[in-house]
């Protein structure tokens, strides 16, 4: 009996530690975000991949973001990746889809029909939390956005 209590109390304390790394890890995160979003003195640098266009927000020739623009048939699709020390660090991907005009037989872009947000959080290369917005959600790891990161930023090498 003692060394079943003793065995729940390890794996209590174990889990309560990983997930308090992994909190601390998010926060990181989230504030290396922070700041990259409020930094002002980008170069910034447009260049074309695939259908996709990116934009590399550079300081001091070291990428820290880059945004990748889509047009889809009915709407936009982005996905921004943060960079920290040349690791993706988050990847915020986020579709944007338009109502069809039946009358006009057009979309109309003032009319948002969908809005789909995905959080990616990555330390040491490896996604550590996906949080969804707008039900979304899949089954999917999101780790192939960790080699699109990668492939993307070999674009921005200076």
């Amino acid at each position: 009996m003692k060394s079943l209590f003793f065995f729940l109390l390890i794996s209590i304390f174990s889990f309560s530690h990983a997930q308090s790394e992994k909190d601390e890890n998010i926060k990181f995160i989230r504030k290396q975000v922070e700041t990259i979003n409020t930094e002002k003195n980008y170069k910034v640098v447009e260049k074309e991949a695939e259908n996709t266009v990116l934009n590399g927000y550079l300081k001091n020739k070291e990428l820290k973001k880059l945004i990748a623009y889509a047009d889809v048939a009915n709407g936009i699709y982005s996905t921004e990746y943060y960079y920290y020390n040349n690791k993706p660090i988050f990847v915020f991907i986020y579709q944007k889809t338009f109502e069809y005009d039946e009358k006009k037989g057009t979309i109309n872009t003032s009319k948002i029909n969908y809005i789909y947000e995905t959080r990616i959080y990555i330390k040491d290369d490896k996604v550590i939390e996906i949080k969804y917005k707008g039900g979304n959600e899949d089954e999917s790891d999101y780790s192939y956005e960790i080699e699109n990161a990668y492939d993307f930023a070999k674009q921005f090498k200076l």
